[in-house]
């Protein structure tokens, strides 16, 4: 008998998910929804052959801990059962600390120089925006920082290209990307050249 047991891999397990329960779990992050409390119980107590073994619980917590169920959170929003019918709703408290999580996210991509293939820089500012306008208004990067940065991007803009199959959405995740690297290469150019 073999009790090889696979290395976590959430994607992996997540994928799996989404062939089991196609009206619950959603590859897509917009397509996302708020899951009914404790659904890895009812997920584990079906042993499905398939998920045997697979640390399910972990998976679906780093599915819930996705910008798309974040956005989903919202007072009031029903939650889903595995069948994707109604199974209880989001509390004011969950939708607070789903607010939290987003302003803690968008927060770290901005300070870390990360976009938001989401969100057009044209669009007026918004709630959370104004809550991290401290973070966009600190004082320059140093040149050090900004190698820094440019590295981060480049890290993102590998993963982009090694990961999506979708030629349409690496070209819209990559493309801004890359021009943000060329803006910030050009920029430390600039410095070091005096």
């Amino acid at each position: 008998m073999n009790n090889h047991v696979p290395p976590y891999n959430p994607k992996m397990i997540i994928s799996q998910l989404c062939r089991h329960f196609p009206k619950c779990f959603f590859e897509e992050g917009r397509l996302r929804r708020a899951l009914k409390r404790d659904i890895a119980d009812d997920i584990e107590s079906l042993h499905i052959p398939e998920l045997g073994g697979l640390k399910v619980r972990e998976a679906v917590d780093y599915y819930n801990n996705h910008y798309g169920v974040w956005k989903a959170t919202v007072a009031g929003a029903q939650r889903i059962d595995l069948d994707g019918n109604p199974a209880g709703k989001v509390t004011p408290m969950e939708a607070q600390v789903a607010i939290t999580r987003i302003v803690e996210i968008n927060a770290m991509k901005n300070a870390l120089g990360d976009f938001n293939p989401h969100v057009s820089p044209a669009q007026p500012a918004t709630r959370i925006e104004s809550m991290i306008k401290p973070i966009l208004d600190a004082p320059p990067l140093s040149d050090t920082e900004l190698l820094q940065r440019v590295t981060r991007k480049m890290k993102r803009v590998e993963r982009v290209l090694a990961e999506e199959d979708d030629d349409g959405l690496r070209g819209e995740v990559a493309a801004p990307l890359l021009k943000s690297v060329l803006e910030d290469t050009k920029l430390l150019y600039d410095r070091v050249r005096g």
